[in-house]
């Protein structure tokens, strides 16, 4: 998702099309509360870990989650302001990309060294 979603930002960047990637932490939803009856197949190979996985499915492994209104907002203030790129929200989204993106360059720093600027503006 993470190359597409990089590629369309691109792609589209020169016809006025900002494209907007959220990668999304722990959030709070009324999608947890359909696994009441959570069952794995008994020869599941993660039948051994069957409680772990339905635990956290119904939201009861105490992990924090982001209120669903507040993470809803952040995302809408970021479409409206018309951010581009890739923005990390929700519970631990943050703890997150810092332990997955530490060695990474950073998107601009590469634009630069590729001789386009991080707003693709340029290209208009």
């Amino acid at each position: 998702m993470e190359l597409a979603a990089e590629t369309l930002r691109l792609e589209l960047a020169p016809f006025g099309v900002d494209v907007l990637e959220v990668v999304t932490g722990g959030v709070k939803s009324k999608g947890q509360t359909y696994f009441d009856d959570f069952k794995l197949p008994e020869h599941s190979l993660y039948k051994s870990i069957e409680d772990v996985i339905a635990s956290r499915a119904q939201g009861k492994d105490q992990l924090p989650r982001m209120e669903t209104a507040e993470y809803a907002a952040a995302v809408a203030d970021k479409i409206a302001s018309r951010t581009t790129g890739r923005f990390w929200c929700g519970s631990n989204a943050e703890s997150t990309r810092l332990s997955t993106t530490a060695t990474e360059v950073p998107q601009n720093a590469m634009e630069r060294m590729l001789g386009c600027p991080s707003d693709v503006g340029w290209m208009l």
